[in-house]
């Protein structure tokens, strides 16, 4: 029988317990997890006790099932390579400080906007085809090359105009260009 979450692909840049034990219950469900980790900053969970010769048993108990790649987020090299692997994975998980991510120019397209009647619309268009679309049904193609601080505020300019019920509505459709008002 398949796993429930076997073709769900996670990129994961927790630390200490919480995240990673997150992590390890999807990773027990089947969802492919690559845990990115940072060189030069210590894991505090690979030297918990007990230990098992030079590993934790509990660092290997929480990263059960989880492949690793170890990434100085520093190096323009290593920022090519998650913003590469951002495009291949449906979800990212981070619990870094606020704006590390926009930093590294991948956090770009995660956010919420205000709607038209005080509520909220929660946007993660990171893959290019989504990108696209969320910028054609929003009519604004000229967004595709725009930098970050520009895309946060016209997509908070854009989502203003509307309700949060018919946001929904347009982007439940199977084709967003063909319902969009352009």
């Amino acid at each position: 029988m398949p796993a429930p979450l076997e073709d769900l692909k996670i990129l994961d840049f927790t630390t200490l317990l919480p995240g990673p034990f997150g992590m390890m219950l999807l990773a027990d469900l089947g969802a492919e997890i690559i845990r990115v980790e940072a060189p030069n900053r210590l894991d505090l969970v690979r030297n918990m006790p007990p230990l098992d010769g030079d590993t934790s048993g509990s660092h290997r108990i929480i990263n059960r099932s989880k492949s690793s790649i170890t990434l100085d987020l520093k190096k323009p090299s290593a920022v090519e390579i998650v913003k590469r692997l951002v495009c291949e994975y449906e979800i990212v998980v981070e619990q870094f400080r606020p704006g590390v991510m926009d930093k590294l120019n991948v956090g770009i397209y995660y956010d919420y906007y205000r709607t038209a009647e005080g509520g909220y619309m929660s946007v993660g268009s990171i893959e290019p085809q989504f990108f696209q679309a969320l910028c054609g049904a929003l009519c604004r193609e000229d967004l595709l090359t725009a930098d970050q601080a520009t895309l946060k505020k016209e997509f908070a300019a854009e989502f203003s105009k509307r309700t949060r019920a018919e946001w929904v509505e347009l982007f439940s459709t199977g084709s967003m260009h063909a319902s969009s008002p352009c």
